[in-house]
């Protein structure tokens, strides 16, 4: 406890008391009343004489009310060295610091006594399931013993719905069935409305006041997708009209636009919920939900005052009273006139005040130090908001904060944090051209009109004329390729999102938001063991079980307790060793014809397994090769066949297909021949060469194509050589019928039939494409192998699975059943990987630590900290590394005072304006010195800010001066004498 007074300078008026009791005295009324009497010695005699000691009781009780005018009051003691909060899920925490102690006890009547170690600091957090409020609970440290009293339960948000939108209302009245809002239009803490909306002393929910002008926009996510959205899948939303929501996005569109945003005032939409089917979705209440909840401010720190706390706060005005009671016994009838005047100013001093604006820069602590309880201070939001501390001790004094929205800086950096390489635009008046930056590393920049910031880190940007602002460049996710050199798995770990320097067998640190690919190397088992541990701390594996295939089937079963399913073994036999694809290039192939030749090219070449070798021919009056057999087919070697395949000349097929069955001959294992032609040809011995065929095993194919086709000689092929006998019509029916011919053994390779479709809904999907891509081919998965916490996300016309999660502890593993290489994924290759690292790189930013709420707050001497919000499991104190941006880093001590929410740590004061940075964990964060607040910032320092219209108020100190003359005033009792017109009242004589 601490005495404290309001208005200290008011005791001087103590020496100005003492002249006046020196000198009243000599004052008498000059207003004389006569009266008649029988004899004017027997009147001496019989009235008093005047005293000439002066009396002391008045000047003692106008000292005290000096005393009482300068606003005494008892503070409590604001850092508590026993205190308890109840978190979210409404189980409690006590947070102990004592110096010097190293065990204590605790006993309540609901549970059972315990024993509890404390720290080398002498900290402790003892966590205990939900008590009913008002249950005691008796902690004991060394000599210090304290009983505290478990906490009321949280509050039920308090909504005013003025949208006027019935899609709102239903949402409202499900919330409110289901016991999470209270609707009302008095003293709400959230707000929903339709813009323009002017008031912004409450945290708002804004909805357009008409449909936009954008029409039937595609939903995303931005790259990191906020906690709001989890479990929920905006992506499959459809709206029909919307328009730009500026702030920081929520939701955006195709072009990065957002379409929900967060503001300092609160949410803005820019699309109303009707507009579409997001009202008929169970998505829409539970987001609404979110919204309230994140709006709702919480309950300031702290337990609620006591009883003697409220007499030391009110300790003036408990003194008044006093006084004014005493005052009629200690003076007689000379205290009756003080004694109302005290009363009167009581009452005068519970007249509610408008709230008193502060200054733009200003020390609250010293303003708040002169204000009385009860008073109302209007601060700007765009002064740094008090620290903890702070804005405790304002409390404690009995003074209210109302917030008033201050100006906007001219300029501000959209977005705030961005990846590596991601486009940084500068919203407002200021030109790019008037900026400058200073790097993480300490370099000075300017700003060019297209920038994409690389290096990952906290920017400080700089305007010419004025302004300052901070940018955050996330760091890299840190990966590790378990694969070989070269593999295709590579593409899934693109610079600069992704960072894999490690190799097989080693793991990221930390384990969330870290990710390990796999493509087929073997593993032991005291890796996989490890593998277990490292994805159950939140880590995500993704396993690319093919191209090439794991030939290991150890690994195989000591991953099959991971992954969604088995993984199957290599294809046995194995696939087409040789192949060779031979093309009609004669005059008789135009227009249309040439076109589906060109298309069955690619398509046989795209669709065959990796370990297929494939040449290419080519013939008029005579074959010749265009790609020799045997070669090993690549994206490069694609994109030049179609300059080679051109079409004029005659036709000699029996030449052609002696001269490929030489060729095939060589090969040892599975020979294909797949020739493309209209059949019009010159004539030749077509049985024995068929017969040929079927001795070497060859797997014979023939497409034919062109609008005049002609089969006499090729069904005699066909059917001497036991092959195949094909018509296309188009390119797109060639490409789907080579597919088939080149189709792989069953345990192997496998066709993708149309359509993909999405099998289950996930969040894991909510960062890739609306559509899921369709690959050529995929491998065969045992139909029963799928465990019970996993889930097929997308799957072919068939149903086979193309795209598979589990859930492992807290996180993920993942199979794509497809490979990554063109043969796989055609031309659409590099679109698909795109996608694929797109849903890694969310799925591991989701399951990271997520990012601790921090700024810059003013504190008690004026200068500045850094308050940091505590999470639920946090200690007393934690140790953050920060530094100015550009230079080295300092290790600070950040410390909460039992019972609060708030880490706070004292930082080095610059003496310039310069950015500040600093870390826990992964996650990296920046503010500028000297502080800018927002609404946002405030409201989370203060809780509900709003006055208590009951709260007491001081006496009036205009009265109480008029008091303090009433009784230092001799004639006090004798103000009838001043009346006028009592002088001419007649008197009877009285007879003695």
């Amino acid at each position: 406890m601490m005495l404290e007074l309001a208005h200290p300078e008011l005791l001087l008026l103590m020496v100005l008391l003492g002249l006046l009791w020196i000198l009243l005295p000599l004052w008498r009324p000059r207003v004389a009343r006569r009266r008649t009497v029988a004899s004017t010695m027997l009147w001496h005699r019989a009235i008093e004489k005047p005293r000439s000691e002066r009396p002391w009781m008045p000047l003692l009780l106008a000292l005290a009310l000096i005393v009482i005018a300068s606003g005494p009051r008892v503070i409590p003691d604001d850092n508590p060295s026993i205190a308890l909060r109840r978190v979210i899920d409404g189980s409690i925490r006590i947070d102990i610091r004592v110096a010097n102690a190293s065990e204590g006890h605790l006993e309540t009547s609901e549970q059972e006594p315990r024993k509890f170690l404390l720290s080398d600091r002498g900290e402790a957090v003892i966590e205990m399931d939900d008590l009913a409020p008002g249950i005691p609970i008796t902690v004991s440290v060394g000599t210090v013993n304290r009983k505290l009293i478990a906490p009321a339960r949280n509050s039920t948000p308090i909504v005013s719905d003025l949208s006027d939108l019935r899609e709102v209302a239903d949402a409202l009245a499900v919330l409110k069935t289901a016991h999470r809002i209270e609707l009302s239009d008095s003293h709400p803490d959230v707000v929903i409305a339709r813009q323009p909306y002017a008031d912004s002393s409450s945290p708002s929910i804004l909805f357009p006041s008409s449909e936009g002008d954008r029409i039937l926009p595609r939903i995303t996510v931005p790259s990191s997708q906020p906690a709001l959205l989890d479990g929920l899948h905006p992506r499959y939303w459809t709206v029909l009209r919307t328009a730009e929501a500026p702030g920081d996005p929520i939701l955006i569109d195709e072009e990065g636009r957002s379409l929900l945003s967060r503001n300092d005032d609160g949410f803005l939409w820019g699309f109303l919920p009707g507009s579409g089917d997001l009202a008929r979705r169970s998505d829409w209440p539970v987001l609404l939900g979110r919204l309230i909840e994140e709006l709702t401010p919480s309950a300031a720190d702290g337990p609620p005052a006591t009883m003697l706390e409220l007499a030391g706060l009110h300790l003036s005005l408990m003194l008044a009273l006093l006084v004014a009671i005493l005052a009629p016994f200690l003076l007689g009838p000379h205290g009756r006139m003080p004694s109302f005047c005290i009363l009167l100013a009581i009452l005068v001093g519970q007249i509610p005040s408008t709230a008193k604006a502060t200054a733009e820069k200003i020390d609250l602590e010293k303003f708040s130090a002169g204000e009385s309880p009860g008073t109302v201070i209007e601060c700007l939001s765009s002064v740094a908001p008090p620290s903890p501390a702070l804005q405790r001790r304002i409390r404690s004094r009995g003074i209210e904060i109302q917030l008033k929205k201050g100006t906007d800086p001219h300029w501000k950096v959209v977005p705030p944090r961005v990846r590596s390489g991601q486009r940084v635009n500068i919203a407002g008046g200021e030109s790019v051209d008037s900026l400058r930056s200073i790097s993480p590393t300490g370099e000075r920049h300017e700003v060019p009109p297209a920038w994409n910031p690389t290096v990952p880190g906290a920017w400080l940007i700089e305007g010419k004329q004025d302004g300052v602002a901070t940018l955050i460049v996330e760091e890299p996710i840190p990966a590790a390729l378990w694969s070989e050199k070269g593999s295709a798995a590579e593409n899934l770990l693109p610079p600069p999102a992704f960072s894999h320097d490690l190799s097989v067998g080693q793991f990221p640190r930390p384990a969330a938001g870290s990710v390990i690919v796999w493509n087929s190397v073997a593993i032991d088992e005291n890796t996989a063991n490890t593998l277990n541990n490292w994805i159950r701390r939140g880590g995500t594996f993704v396993a690319l079980p093919a191209d090439p295939f794991c030939e290991d089937e150890g690994t195989r079963q000591r991953l099959a307790t991971i992954l969604p399913t088995e993984i199957p073994p290599p294809p046995q036999p194995p696939v087409q060793d040789l192949g060779i694809l031979l093309l009609d290039l004669s005059g008789s192939l135009t227009g249309e014809g040439a076109s589906t030749l060109l298309a069955g090219t690619f398509s046989i070449l795209e669709g065959s397994p990796s370990q297929s070798r494939w040449g290419i021919a080519g013939f008029r009056d005579e074959p010749h090769w265009i790609i020799a057999p045997g070669t090993r087919l690549d994206r490069t070697l694609l994109e030049k066949i179609g300059e080679q395949i051109t079409t004029g000349g005659g036709t000699d097929l029996g030449a052609a297909l002696r001269f490929c069955r030489e060729a095939l001959n060589k090969g040892d294992g599975g020979k294909s021949l797949v020739v493309i032609t209209d059949g019009r040809t010159t004539p030749d011995d077509w049985e024995a060469i068929g017969t040929s065929l079927k001795k070497m095993q060859i797997d014979f194919h023939i497409l034919l194509v062109g609008e005049t086709i002609e089969t006499d000689s090729v069904e005699i092929l066909r059917r001497t050589a036991e092959g195949s006998l094909h018509r296309a019509r188009n390119p797109q029916q060639a490409r789907a019928l080579l597919q088939e011919v080149v189709q792989p053994p069953e345990q192997g390779w496998q066709p993708v039939r149309s359509p993909v479709l999405i099998a289950s809904l996930d969040e894991f999907l909510d960062a890739g494409p609306t559509r899921p891509p369709v690959p050529l081919r995929r491998i065969s998965v045992e139909p029963g192998s799928l465990t019970a916490d996993s889930k097929y996300l997308w799957v072919d016309g068939q149903g086979a699975p193309l795209l598979a999660i589990r859930s492992v502890g807290d996180g993920t593993s993942v199979v794509w059943y497809s490979g990554l290489d063109e043969f796989s994924l055609s031309s659409s290759a590099p679109e698909v990987i795109a996608h694929l690292s797109q849903l890694v790189a969310s799925c591991a930013d989701r399951r990271r630590e997520s990012r601790r709420r921090g700024f810059l707050v003013q504190s008690h001497d004026g200068f500045h900290q850094l308050a940091l919000e505590r999470r639920d499991e946090d200690p007393l104190s934690v140790e953050i590394t920060m530094g100015r941006i550009g230079q080295e880093a300092v290790i600070l001590h950040a410390q909460a005072v039992p019972g609060t929410g708030w880490l706070v740590a004292s930082i080095p004061q610059p003496a310039e304006i310069a950015g500040c940075w600093w870390r826990q964990g992964r996650s990296i964060d920046a503010g500028v010195v000297p502080a800018r607040g927002t609404p946002r910032r405030w409201q989370a320092i203060l809780g509900p800010g709003q006055a208590d219209a009951m709260k007491l108020r001081s006496p009036s100190m205009l009265v109480l001066m008029v008091a303090i003359l009433l009784l230092l005033s001799s004639r006090g009792s004798r103000w009838s004498d001043l009346v006028p017109g009592r002088e001419t009242e007649p008197a009877a004589a009285r007879h003695y």
